[in-house]
């Protein structure tokens, strides 16, 4: 079965009457990328920074090595990670999934 949370947007999502519950694995892959480590007290080696990282000087290659080590740490495996710059828009695409 997949892993299943709430769904986080700007605020939580309310569906009848509820926290509205979704498979989260690309939930928490987002979440990882973006929060520094230390930003989880249970698991302060956890998180990439991908805001950082980006703003920083560092290679792609390093930006991806970075972001592999940490979702390798919560359990996926990672296939792909695409950082593509548009203008001022940077999106990072990650493929990954949970070991099970």
């Amino acid at each position: 079965m997949a892993a299943q949370d709430w769904e986080f947007e700007d605020d939580m999502t309310i569906e009848d009457g509820d926290f509205k519950i979704i498979e989260s694995d690309q939930q928490h892959i987002q979440h990882i990328v973006q929060t520094k480590k230390g930003q989880y007290y249970e698991f302060p080696t956890l998180g990439a920074g991908a805001d950082d990282l980006l703003n920083s000087s560092i290679s792609k290659q390093r930006i991806n090595q970075i972001i592999t080590e940490s979702l390798v740490q919560d359990d996926y495996v990672v296939k792909d990670i695409f950082i593509t710059t548009d203008g001022d828009n940077t999106t990072i695409e990650i493929d990954a999934k949970r070991r099970r």
